[in-house]
């Protein structure tokens, strides 16, 4: 569980690092759909679309 953990945390901070996100079409941050449906797990209504730019050059070694 722990080197899982450790993992999910490490791939998020490299997404964060390297890349800038933005919405499409100009759309503001208070403009997302955040509703949920609920079931066994709870997921979003709508997906959320993101737009990636890479920020930093990604060194081969990642």
């Amino acid at each position: 569980m722990g080197f899982g953990l450790a993992t999910v945390h490490l791939s998020l901070a490299q997404l964060l690092l390297y890349f800038d996100w933005k919405l499409p079409d100009g759309r503001k941050p208070e403009e997302v759909d955040m509703s949920e449906t609920y079931g066994v797990t709870v997921t979003r209504k709508t997906e959320l679309k993101l737009f990636a730019t890479p920020r930093i050059p990604i060194p081969s070694t990642v």
